[in-house]
């Protein structure tokens, strides 16, 4: 008999099977010892509970009714409101999506100012001024363009078109 080593099926396959679990083991994320989502949680809120909320869809212009899930006060799921008259309980692949323009590592996260053809960060304070000075040089030239704002909002809009000296309104 030869010196070699031999491997049947099932001794091999149970070496790799410890390998991998071994290189996954070692690749874990350490756990978080604390995590906190408030510092003063709201009274209505409980901590591991799901709320769902209706509300409105607004990534087109049809304004489908949603529900949407709720968890320490961030949404985690969006679904259609079977109660809404217009879709029944359907909601379109824009409207499902909507949840993901919410966390979206790249998102514009702050006011930002296009120097030398590249983007920088701005304070709040300064795209105010900057916001303020552009649309007063523009003043009476200028038209607000929006979508279709129910209620209070149309109200916002106008309002702000006529501090603008915007001409029109534009929907």
């Amino acid at each position: 008999m030869s010196d070699s080593v031999v491997f049947n099926r099932r001794d091999f396959l149970k070496l790799v099977g410890i390998g991998v679990a071994g290189a996954a083991a070692g690749c874990a994320t350490p756990k978080a010892d604390r995590l906190i989502p408030y510092l003063v949680a709201p009274n209505d809120i409980l901590p591991g509970v799901s709320y769902w909320y209706a509300s409105t869809c607004r990534e087109c212009s049809s304004g489908c009714g949603v529900l949407v899930k709720a968890r320490e006060g961030r949404a985690i799921k969006i679904e259609g409101n079977p109660a809404h008259p217009l879709n029944e309980g359907g909601l379109c692949a824009r409207g499902q999506a909507s949840l993901q323009g919410l966390y979206d590592p790249d998102r514009v996260a702050m006011p930002m100012v296009k120097q030398g053809g590249a983007w920088k960060a701005i304070s709040w304070d300064e795209g105010v001024k900057l916001a303020a000075a552009k649309i007063g040089a523009a003043r009476g030239a200028t038209a607000l363009l929006t979508d279709h704002a129910p209620g209070s909002a149309d109200a916002l809009a106008a309002e702000l078109a006529a501090a603008a000296g915007a001409t029109r309104l534009v929907y």
